[in-house]
């Protein structure tokens, strides 16, 4: 099915059947119409007769004829002129025709030699009755207003059936081949041999626009039809031209035939594309208006808006007066008006604000405005107040944030200093007591180790606070970053090798150079490393990929953590902050906070992510 009705020259051949079939079916029907009107079609109580002369629509029409001369006759006096082959004699009742002379009412114009048609009628005026007879000469003259109809009686009577059997084989070829071309209105086949719906070039002209060159065409095509009929009925060309009249009235029909299936087939493809409204100019136009209005309207709006509240209303209220005193009472009207619902709008604003405001004075800081309404500056007033209260929102979450981490802060340093300071305090307790040899090399060992521990706390301490105020010299270089990750793993292999982790680390062989201070890089990879000796799992990996683009190298460091990272990224790179909440292990919490304060001394940027017990640390930095 969609073969076919993606077939164009089966779509070409069944809109000329259309165009051809519906013409002949209009003009069959017309004449159907015509003929039924004059009386061919008359039934057996009114049989049709072979001669347009003793038709009833003759009768009736030369009856209304000779009604029409008499009223004349009545009001003038005289006839001026009879049609060629009408005759009548009008005389006043109970009189003798022949001595009707003497009579000022008689009239005749004599009788018809051979009449077609014969009759009287008895018609009163002015309260006395007259006979009017009438006679019309057979064959109707050339001169007479009936000879045209006669020739289309007498021309339609013999064939009149052949004429509505042709009207009903015409309509259903009609019908049926336009119900196939509306259904395969659109339907093509593109150049990938797929069925598709789409527009071709005269689908594309504005519907408006085209409806309206329709509606053009149609009407010459009608206009040029009527125009034949009228030859027909008031010139009498029907006899010398027949065959030209039917030739001119089937092109006729066939032109407003194609305009109307044209105009039918494009709505047709252009509701099944959809869109249909938007390509008119109709649509264009109140598109252009709405937009002339919304400029208009902002270029008000805008000039009100830069006012103050003072001036704006000032402006407001003189053109208020202007239009009042200048302009007609119902004009004025409508302002006044307008007016009022302005200023009842204002004062909506201004409730709204002073609700806000009295919100925020009671400490309601969670209170939004709705400034959706709202206009010009007491719109911008609603948001300035709404953002007041994010700002005082935020600042208290921080406030509560530094508090909250100034607590932690204070208990982690005093546990992370008072557990080796303990130690160094019980065992040198123990030297002054009595003690084997042995036992003094042990209590010095275990001074050493919680000393040097202490130690590394405080320099640690003293190492995150000059990063993080930058009281550190970076001496920037060219240099390559593969060079500082293996010289720090190298470092650290032993390390490795009794937390039983294999490193895998993943370098380009084409190798940027970047911009960094090689000995604030390597503090960088010794904080990453000594994190994931303590933290990592046995038996696992830690990757260190490294990833170059045409301005920034990347450097990324993974592990799998052996305890659950229950915190997230942005908490882990806080001071004092470990990944084994109960602080099992050695050290600070001080690594990553520093290593992210290094690298931003360096011009780069450092990032966490954490992902179920996947551990990812981020360094970006510039290249060359």
């Amino acid at each position: 099915m969609n073969g076919l009705k993606s077939n164009t020259l089966l779509k070409t051949v069944v809109c000329i059947i259309f165009i051809f079939s519906a013409a002949i079916f209009s003009v069959a029907s017309v004449s159907v119409v015509v003929g039924s009107y004059m009386g061919v079609y008359s039934q057996s109580n009114s049989p049709a007769k072979s001669d347009f002369i003793q038709t009833d629509v003759c009768k009736n029409y030369t009856e209304n004829m000779a009604y029409n001369y008499f009223t004349e006759l009545m009001y003038t006096g005289s006839i001026t002129d009879v049609e060629e082959g009408l005759y009548l004699t009008i005389i006043k009742d109970n009189t003798d025709e022949t001595t009707a002379s003497n009579i000022p009412s008689y009239y005749s114009n004599g009788k018809a030699e051979n009449p077609g048609l014969e009759g009287s009628m008895r018609v009163l005026s002015d309260n006395k009755y007259y006979t009017i007879k009438y006679s019309l000469e057979s064959p109707i003259p050339k001169g007479s207003s009936l000879y045209g109809q006669s020739l289309i009686y007498d021309a339609f009577f013999p064939i009149r059936y052949t004429v509505a059997y042709t009207a009903v084989a015409f309509g259903i070829v009609s019908l049926v081949s336009f119900l196939f071309l509306i259904f395969a209105a659109g339907h093509k086949k593109d150049n990938n041999g797929n069925y598709v719906i789409a527009l071709n070039v005269l689908d594309k002209i504005p519907l408006d626009l085209y409806y309206l060159i329709a509606f053009f065409i149609g009407a010459l095509g009608i206009g040029a039809l009527i125009g034949i009929w009228d030859s027909i009925y008031y010139y009498n060309y029907y006899g010398s031209y027949e065959s030209y009249f039917i030739i001119f009235s089937l092109l006729s029909m066939s032109s407003v035939t194609a305009v109307f299936l044209g105009s039918v087939l494009t709505t047709a493809t252009r509701l099944k594309v959809g869109g249909i409204w938007h390509n008119t100019i109709s649509y264009r136009c109140i598109i252009l208006c709405i937009k002339i209005i919304k400029i208009i309207l902002s270029v008000v709006s805008g000039f009100f808006g830069s006012l103050s509240i003072t001036w704006g209303a000032v402006v407001f209220l003189m053109v208020i007066m202007f239009i009042n005193a200048s302009g007609s009472f119902g004009f004025a009207f409508i302002v006044d008006v307008i007016a009022l619902l302005a200023a009842a709008k204002f004062a909506k604003m201004a409730v709204r604000l002073e609700t806000a405001a009295d919100e925020m004075a009671k400490g309601n800081i969670n209170f939004k405005i709705n400034t959706s309404n709202m206009k010009w500056r007491l719109k911008k007033h609603g948001e300035n107040l709404n953002s007041i209260n994010r700002g005082i929102s935020l600042a208290v979450e921080k406030q509560m944030k530094s508090e909250r981490m100034k607590t932690e802060l204070i208990t982690n340093v005093s546990h992370d200093i008072k557990t080796p300071l303990t130690s160094i305090i019980n065992y040198v307790d123990l030297l002054k007591k009595d003690h084997t040899p042995e036992e003094e090399k042990e209590y010095i060992d275990v001074l050493s180790r919680q000393s040097d521990r202490l130690k590394k706390l405080i320099d640690d301490l003293l190492e995150a606070s000059k990063a993080s105020t930058g009281n550190i010299n970076v001496d920037m270089k060219e240099l390559l970053t593969s060079e500082i990750i293996y010289q720090s793993s190298a470092e650290y292999n032993e390390r490795f090798q009794k937390s039983n982790l294999n490193v895998v680390i993943s370098i380009p062989q084409e190798e940027r150079k970047i911009l960094a201070d090689g000995r604030l890089l390597w503090r960088v990879f010794d904080n990453l490393f000594s994190n994931a000796c303590k933290y990592a799992q046995g038996g696992t990996r830690v990757y260190v990929d490294l990833k170059q683009s045409e301005t920034q190298t990347i450097i990324s460091v993974k592990n799998i953590s052996k305890d659950p990272l229950n915190i997230n990224a942005d908490e882990l790179m806080e001071r004092f902050v470990r990944g084994d909440a109960s602080r099992n292990t050695e050290g600070s919490g001080l690594g990553l906070n520093i290593a992210k304060s290094l690298v931003e001394l360096q011009g780069g940027n450092f990032k966490l992510e954490i992902d179920g017990d996947l551990f990812k640390a981020e360094i970006i930095l510039n290249n060359k």
